[in-house]
């Protein structure tokens, strides 16, 4: 009995330690990204805040501000990307996201049912944000964008 109690404890630990070292690690990513983002960075700041306490998952931002010659090679890749100096990436007014789950992660290919089923799609609208799970034309749940 003794020897499970020790094994419990030591798969507690290690689990939170991971935990805190995947924190650590976003926090730095997502800042650096949040930091490209001017005048809009506290917005997508509480915006994601917010999607962390509504979904209990955390946000791993994929893509913030991109320059007109990145948006171009996008572009070039997938003609369904915005044109060169059409994205809202460049004007620093969207982002894009996974969220790192307890039951798995979203990401580009999960479906929209998947994100609403987190309620993403209320946090978006309770802020006035684009989501892309809504385009008509586009699947992309991942991105969030300011009008």
């Amino acid at each position: 009995m003794k020897k499970i109690g020790i094994v419990a404890v030591s798969l507690v630990t290690v689990c939170i330690v991971g935990l805190l070292i995947m924190t650590l690690y976003l926090n730095q990513r997502n800042g650096k990204k949040f930091k490209q983002m001017g005048k809009n960075e506290d917005f997508f700041r509480q915006f994601f805040s917010d999607i962390e306490s509504q979904t209990w998952c955390k946000v791993l931002i994929t893509s913030g501000y991109r320059d007109t010659e990145k948006q171009k090679i996008l572009y070039e890749k997938n003609p369904d990307n915005a044109k060169p100096g059409k994205s809202r990436h460049e004007k620093r007014k969207a982002m894009d996201i996974n969220l790192i789950c307890w039951d798995g992660m979203l990401q580009k290919s999960s479906s929209k049912a998947d994100w609403k089923a987190k309620g993403v799609h209320l946090v978006a609208k309770k802020h006035q944000v684009i989501w892309g799970g809504n385009f008509t034309n586009y699947h992309d749940p991942i991105h969030f964008a300011l009008r």
